[in-house]
């Protein structure tokens, strides 16, 4: 599988030579083709979508080619070959195939979408199970690939909807944006339309009818079809959340032949499962126009970055059991209790009262402030109020020398004690409570358990990485910059493990300190 790799690599770096930001185009188009799939080309005239197909038959030994621009008048003659008049004197209604489309490995037709119904009906059949009918016979036709073209996209109401399902991946194809790409396109002399792949490279049918065999023996993990699963769903929320706007639609055939698409990428890459970067391709294959293909890749992204690698790593029992542990600890050692205390009376919101000094029949009153702010070393000039019993007025004030007492709720006066009326208030006070040995032990056991079960998620994660990560970043179909994404809930898992085996340190070291 690795040599596959290897000479599939090579082939695709010679196709995509000199194709400046058709790459990914040239890339895709090549695994449709292998995959035995079709793949649909939007874009404006002059954007080379016909040189991709004259690119891909390159790719194949032996390969014949058929190109065709549609228009109202074409007839089937023109795409599936003219009639035998031999065979018409037999009373034989047949075609004359050979250099039409059902003798063709590579397809290219352009403004698909104004082939008669006759045309459509015959592609539909041509795409979906590789055969036309020729006359009362059904002949095995040797397309590998369907590349259809288009500035735009299929008019509703007109019947195109099949057809349209049919073409498994859907690019945009846009003018060079790249100044830097612009220049070397419109410099470049190398003439794209001559053969640039070595006989020996190329690849045979024998090769591709052995491909095919051993794609449809490619696994297809739990991790996968949960993606796929999280995609459907999230399209299915979209399409609720967003009734004035066109539902995305995706059959079931169509998710069928998308899972094809995902085992082709992982056997051209030399692997016999697919992985998490396979499924970055399913965004070329769930839209259905221009508004939605944004859309489409943030839900992609969005169940990949979220769903990757979640099954087989999944903390969150762990998190139960720790929260557990925790609650249980908290209930040992820390103890509720009730507290009665004497602290000063508070009058007309501002004031304590001052037992025991009165100006004539009033009481003496000394701001709560101004209390709060007594030092027991040294003396303050203090106002003292003799107020009235709304504490609105008060009747007369002095000036005296106070400060704090050792004695609690009390001042001194010109150096005499005085008590602050005081009442009793009830208060809740947390009593901490240190467990004994046994207890001790066994919680660092359990500790110790789930940093076991923590270093064997740290350990998997690794090995993920490891086994993955190379192939990840050298998928010859997806770009490596995604990597990020793909592994974004590993590296989102083990900032939790992090932060979960310093919380069990902080809860050991928590009721170890108790006294």
């Amino acid at each position: 599988m690795e040599t596959t790799k290897k000479n599939i690599g090579q082939i695709l770096n010679k196709l995509c030579d000199g194709m400046y930001e058709r790459e990914q185009e040239v890339r895709l188009a090549l695994i449709a083709s292998i995959a035995g799939e079709s793949i649909f080309l939007l874009g404006p005239p002059g954007v080379a979508k016909s040189l991709i197909a004259r690119r891909i038959k390159h790719a194949y030994k032996n390969a014949k080619s058929f190109e065709y621009l549609m228009g109202r008048f074409s007839t089937p003659d023109e795409i599936f070959g003219p009639i035998s008049v031999s065979k018409l004197k037999e009373d034989k209604y047949e075609r004359i195939t050979s250099g039409y489309l059902p003798d063709s490995e590579i397809v290219f037709l352009d403004e698909i979408w104004k082939a008669s119904p006759a045309i459509q009906n015959s592609l539909l059949t041509a795409i979906n199970e590789k055969i036309f009918r020729n006359g009362i016979e059904d002949i095995k036709i040797k397309m590998k690939l369907l590349i259809a073209a288009s500035n735009e996209l299929p008019r509703k109401g007109e019947g195109l909807e099949a057809l349209w399902d049919r073409f498994i991946i859907r690019l945009y194809v846009d003018i060079i944006k790249n100044k830097e790409n612009f220049n070397k396109m419109i410099t470049d002399t190398k003439n794209l339309y001559e053969d640039c792949i070595s006989e020996e490279l190329k690849i045979t049918n024998e090769e591709y009818e052995k491909w095919q065999k051993d794609i449809d023996k490619v696994e297809v993990p739990p991790e996968v079809l949960e993606i796929i699963d999280v995609i459907r769903k999230m399209i299915v929320i979209r399409n609720e959340n967003n009734k004035d706007k066109e539902p995305i639609y995706v059959s079931d055939r169509r998710w069928k032949k998308i899972v094809r698409i995902l085992r082709s990428s992982a056997f051209l890459n030399g692997r016999n499962k697919v992985d998490i970067m396979d499924c970055f391709l399913i965004q070329h294959c769930i839209w259905n126009n221009t508004e939605e293909i944004e859309e489409v890749k943030n839900i992609v992204y969005e169940a990949i970055a979220n769903y990757g690698y979640r099954i087989d790593i999944d903390i969150t029992p762990i998190k139960k059991e720790t929260e557990e542990l925790k609650k249980e600890i908290e209930e040992k050692v820390k103890k509720e209790i009730e507290i009665e205390e004497k602290v000063p009376k508070v009058y007309f919101d501002k004031y304590y009262k001052i037992d025991g000094l009165k100006y004539g029949s009033y009481d003496g009153y000394i701001l709560i402030s101004d209390y709060n702010n007594l030092s027991s070393t040294s003396d303050k000039n203090i106002k003292i109020y003799h107020l009235y019993n709304d504490g609105d007025q008060y009747h007369s004030s002095y000036y005296y020398d106070v400060k704090t007492s050792t004695k609690d709720n009390s001042i001194i006066i010109d150096g005499k004690n005085y008590e602050i009326e005081s009442e009793t208030k009830k208060r809740k006070e947390i009593k901490y409570i240190s467990p004994d040995d046994s207890t001790k032990q066994e919680w660092n056991k359990r500790i110790g358990e789930i940093n076991e079960k923590l270093d064997n998620l740290i350990l998997k994660i690794s090995e993920y990485k490891k086994r993955d990560l190379n192939h990840a970043k050298n998928n010859l179909f997806v770009d490596a910059k995604l990597t990020s994404i793909a592994f974004a809930n590993l590296d989102r898992t083990s900032g939790e493990i992090a932060k979960l085996k310093i919380e069990l340190e902080k809860l050991r070291d928590y009721y170890e300190q108790i006294k």
